[in-house]
């Protein structure tokens, strides 16, 4: 186990309102995703899908964020503008009843403004200045495009503090692993302390540390890259691969999943080498991931071998 220095924050208190957020939206986001209708979805301008599920995952995160801490700013993946069109009373009318069911809150004691407030307390168009040395970065369902075909996604969510992350929280719902319950998996990770799994049903007491692989012969290894062709381009990754040794077929699957799995000895490696050059990610895609491998004893750089600034 590692030893916090005396003196150091442990992170505890941060990480309990938090966790409890994200399996709280975990819990929202299967609802919706068991009974998703077609006008509970729409097309950002980006292209990228967005449904009622990422809207009600990001207020409830972002509700339960600015009730704990005020003063500090989330960055997150979507905002209030995009529910727009002719089907905007409908999503509001469902994300309301989402929340309210979500908060354990009574019919009327949650108003639209409300709702609207704790989605917009997370826009990416309030990015921190330079003089903001504290914030948190959320993805509410990373790889939405896999939420809506049945497959892997997650709900991610980390703390950044003077461009360290200090704690990352990967809700994994679909991503089953050896020796664990089949109700999907919820990652956990505060530096300094290992990085820990659980299934995501809270009645299974089930928390182990979790470990990357281990040094072994590169043939018995396997990669993990993105289902989609746009994120990464996959014949340059095959190639990577083979170079180092490792010729199994990749694992392709969506969203930060893939992060929990290295970490988690699923695979050796996760490879994300842009289709092309002026591709920009965006640091809610990758900040809860990139704790949650280092934790467990993984490095996490850019294509220049530089460890990722946030």
């Amino acid at each position: 186990e590692k030893i916090v220095p005396i003196g150091s924050r442990t992170y505890k208190e941060e990480l309990k309102i938090a966790e409890r957020a994200v399996l709280i939206a975990t819990k929202i986001c299967q609802e919706v995703r068991s009974n998703l209708k077609e006008s509970e979805t729409a097309t950002k301008d980006d292209a990228s899908p967005v449904t009622i599920a990422d809207y009600a995952s990001q207020a409830i995160i972002c509700k339960a964020l600015y009730e704990a801490y005020p003063n500090d700013p989330v960055i997150a993946e979507e905002d209030s503008t995009n529910l727009i069109g002719n089907h905007k009373n409908i999503i509001m009318k469902r994300i309301q009843e989402l929340v309210q069911k979500a908060s354990g809150e009574n019919n009327s004691s949650i108003s639209n403004d409300e709702i609207i407030h704790w989605i917009d307390h997370g826009s990416s168009n309030s990015v921190p200045t330079s003089s903001v040395s504290r914030f948190w970065t959320l993805d509410p369902i990373d790889g939405t495009k896999g939420f809506l075909r049945g497959d892997q996604y997650a709900i991610a969510l980390a703390l950044i503090e003077n461009g360290d992350v200090k704690l990352g929280i990967l809700a994994c719902p679909a991503l089953r692993l050896d020796n664990m319950s089949n109700d999907g998996c919820i990652f956990t990770a505060i530096r300094g302390q290992g990085t820990f799994v659980k299934s995501i049903c809270s009645e299974n007491n089930d928390t182990r540390r979790v470990n990357v692989v281990q040094a072994r012969e590169s043939k018995e290894m396997r990669f993990v890259e993105s289902v989609e062709a746009g994120h990464c381009n996959h014949t340059v990754q095959k190639k990577v691969a083979e170079a180092i040794g490792i010729t199994n077929d990749p694992v392709r699957i969506d969203s930060q999943a893939k992060y929990g799995l290295v970490a988690a000895g699923g695979a050796a490696l996760y490879l994300r080498i842009p289709s092309h050059l002026n591709k920009k990610e965006k640091i809610w895609d990758h900040a809860a991931g990139c704790i949650v491998v280092e934790e467990a004893g993984g490095v996490v750089t850019d294509m220049d071998g530089k460890l990722l600034d946030f």
